[in-house]
């Protein structure tokens, strides 16, 4: 890691999401692929997005999350590289507002998406065309905390996976 990188853990459950990241590399996209392009659905606090900037500096990273708290700090966590964007946003099957409720019954930093709020949601192929402009993702990371069942369950109706070439999953069911 960079030695001017400082990273904010300010919630609990961050401290073993920073050693799976760093320490076990989880979601890391195959050794065989070189992105230019990676998307991060649910960045959480960031540390996905930094750790795949510094392994692949020639890519550019969009990361997007929900959680006004966490989009915060992966903001913090980010500032330093250059080539990562953040946005503040959840992925889910409508473009929109939407709300969302911690799901402690899965894990102390776990929510879902319910209907319609003032939380900023989008389609994936809307967020795709609005800050990708509808280019090629080499490599994209989910993990948006149930909402992938629908995410892949209405892909065969939407774009994205004609744009998305891989696709690591996290996922919560």
């Amino acid at each position: 890691m960079r030695p001017d990188l400082e990273l904010k853990t300010p919630f609990p459950p961050d401290q073993g999401t920073m050693r799976d990241v760093f320490n076990k590399g989880y979601h890391r996209p195959p050794e065989w692929l070189d992105p230019r392009v990676i998307l991060d659905l649910g960045c959480n606090i960031g540390l996905t997005l930094v750790d795949l900037a510094l392994r692949f500096p020639q890519a550019f990273l969009v990361g997007a999350e929900l959680d006004r708290s966490n989009y915060e700090v992966a903001l913090e966590n980010t500032e330093n590289i250059g080539n990562i964007k953040v946005i503040h946003c959840g992925i889910a099957t409508w473009d929109g507002g939407c709300c969302y409720e911690m799901d402690s019954a899965h894990s102390t930093n776990s929510f879902h998406i319910e209907g319609e709020g003032e939380l900023p949601c989008l389609t994936l192929d809307t967020f795709l065309e609005r800050y990708l402009s509808g280019q090629k993702v080499e490599y994209m990371k989910v993990d948006i905390e149930g909402m992938e069942r629908d995410l892949f369950k209405l892909s065969s109706s939407a774009a994205w996976p004609q744009i998305v070439q891989f696709v690591s999953v996290e996922t919560h069911y």
